[in-house]
């Protein structure tokens, strides 16, 4: 950029003009000796503002704090036009278009340097007064004294309501503003927090109220004591003037941007003080089963060159259910989305529940017989599913569902009208059930139904509906229910640590933050990492992305926790019967 700076000042009627070029990317303007654009008078900061060159056009940045009049309008930054004047401190900057190569001509009118010299001559000081400065300053100390403590302290003698009545300075002098609402039941006794005189707030008396808050973090690994941060009132305010819970990010740094050196040595917690700047990976929570143990959570790192695998036991491919061409269905073709299963839970945070009979079974049918196709099995137990079978192949055969002898089982023959003797002649599965050991059976009826059934659970649990979704285990030496099936547990909560809402995602696509469509098998893990996450928020103080403190995606005081009352040591004792240490209070006032 090429800059012509002419300075102006008028020296009677004439006019004295010195002019020079003034070339660089960026050009500073300031009182300083290292400024490209000088201007000496003491009102002027050392650096006040640069000149940058983009695109063809000019603009101007102040530093820090400053800032500049741009055709009467007080700004911080602005484009710059031909014939725009900039005032500062008096001075006028008016931007010419340029000539003989320049960009751009900025005329400085010097004539502010005459009037600092004439406002000095009426600068009034108090010693011009000669006043008795010293017996002044003792009155003023001294009235402030009565007014700010000596009055108010008289509340002790005479009683807070009498002083507050009356028209001396009261005990309201020492307030720092209006209660907050949520406190505001407290009225004007300030003894309910302010218990002893001069005495901070303590924490006692914040839990004889807040006596549900639990702790932030878990007590058995890093112990019972806030390190940093140990009273209530370090990160909660109670009047008006004051955050009722801060929310900056500094408060969290204060201990996790050095875990360690905070005095947390158990944790394995990472530094975290920026959410775009400095913030360790996402951690997913993954169930994981075995035989001996049952299930349990594991916690695994994104940033791991370990794969993810969800041990939920289910057998799944998401690119089969969400592929574009739909998937074939009862009715025929279905196009299937996300939402076809997922819906949020009111609140936005976590999924409801998916359950086979709401979001599996209008597909995948339970029958178990193709003679039968419009008879199905509920969704249970492997044993619950055999006593059923049992039961229906032994109605059916009362029913006269099948001939006499094998013979009749094996060609095909016309069955026969048959029904046991004694019974009725019309009979309904709810009236007959039969048991494990067929009490009551032919043999001829144990064989049949004993051929149905192994047929009927083979197909089920090893060919087809069963099979399909979940993983099946044969083992021969059971000779009731030889088929086992993997219990399975869908994740409630991937990031149990982490605060989101669904509501405020709506307009967004679920591919964009899920990857379903690539997913082949159930194990995989779909949650989004960091970096999709920092494409549209930053840290508390980003610029061009929303602004994310620590508490947009945290809580503090996690519910998972015991109470702070229950737990908390105040010197050698504990907190005893807060609510009737509260009502006395009340009470006496």
């Amino acid at each position: 950029m090429q800059l012509i700076v002419r300075r102006v000042k008028k020296k009677g009627a004439s006019r004295e003009v010195a002019q020079e070029a003034v070339s660089g990317d960026l050009i500073g303007i300031g009182r300083g000796s290292d400024q490209a654009i000088q201007i000496a008078d003491k009102r002027i900061p050392l650096s006040h503002s640069k000149l940058s060159f983009r695109n063809g056009d000019l603009f101007i940045q102040t530093n820090s704090d400053n800032s500049v009049l741009v055709n009467n309008e007080a700004v911080r930054s602005s484009r710059l036009s031909v014939n725009d004047v900039v005032e500062l401190a008096g001075y006028q900057l008016t931007v010419l278009e340029g000539d003989n190569g320049a960009d751009f001509i900025l005329e400085i009118n010097l004539d502010a340097q005459e009037v600092q010299p004439l406002q000095d001559r009426f600068n009034l000081k108090i010693g011009d007064l000669k006043f008795p400065q010293r017996k002044l300053s003792w009155f003023f100390f001294l009235t402030m004294l009565f007014v700010g403590l000596g009055s108010p302290l008289l509340g002790y003698i005479v009683g807070f309501d009498t002083l507050r009545e009356s028209p001396l300075p009261d005990d309201g002098m020492w307030m720092s503003g209006d209660l907050h609402p949520a406190h505001a039941f407290t009225g004007e006794n300030c003894q309910y927090c302010h218990e002893t005189p001069f005495v901070s707030v303590t924490d006692e008396a914040c839990l004889s109220c807040h006596q549900s808050t639990s702790h932030h973090f878990d007590q058995n690994l890093v112990g019972n004591s806030y390190i940093t941060g140990s009273a209530c009132q370090d990160c909660h305010g109670g009047h008006a003037g004051e955050e009722i819970t801060r929310e900056d990010q500094e408060l969290c740094a204060t201990c996790h941007q050095d875990m360690h050196g905070a005095g947390y040595a158990k944790s394995d917690l990472r530094a975290a003080t920026d959410f775009l700047e400095n913030h360790p990976s996402f951690k997913v929570a993954v169930n994981k089963f075995s035989s001996e143990g049952g299930w349990s959570v594991v916690r695994w790192d994104q940033a791991s060159k370990e794969a993810a695998v969800d041990g939920s036991n289910l057998i799944f491919p998401h690119d089969v259910h969400v592929q574009q061409d739909g998937i074939n269905g009862p009715d025929g073709i279905e196009i299937l989305g996300c939402d076809s299963c997922h819906q949020v839970e009111p609140g936005g945070g976590n999924m409801l529940d998916v359950s086979m009979e709401k979001h599996c079974a209008s597909c995948h049918e339970l029958t178990f017989d193709p003679g039968v196709p419009n008879r199905y099995v509920p969704h249970g137990e492997p044993e619950e599913l055999i006593e059923l079978l049992k039961g229906y192949y032994a109605y059916e055969y009362l029913q006269g569902g099948v001939g006499v002898g094998s013979s009749a089982l094996e060609t095909g023959a016309k069955p026969r009208p048959v029904r046991r003797p004694g019974s009725p002649t019309t009979l309904s599965p709810s009236t007959y059930a039969v048991g494990s050991d067929f009490q009551g059976l032919s043999q001829e009826a144990i064989d049949y139904v004993d051929l149905k059934v192994a047929d009927a659970a083979s197909n089920l649990f090893e060919r087809q509906t069963c099979a399909i979704c979940h993983a099946i285990t044969f083992d021969p030496s059971e000779s009731e229910v030889p088929w086992s099936v993997a219990p399975v547990k869908l994740t409630d909560s991937w990031m149990p640590k982490a605060v989101f809402s669904h509501d405020s995602h709506e307009n967004m696509v679920c591919g964009d933050c899920h990857e379903a469509e690539a997913s082949s098998v159930a194990t995989d893990v779909l949650m989004p990492e960091i970096q999709s996450c920092q494409v549209c928020h930053g840290g508390e103080h980003a610029k061009n992305l929303l602004q994310s403190n620590c508490l947009a995606c945290h809580g503090f005081h996690y519910p998972d926790q015991p109470k702070m009352l229950d737990s908390f040591v105040f010197g050698s004792d504990t907190i005893s019967d807060p609510i009737a240490d509260f009502i006395q209070r009340a009470s006496a006032q």
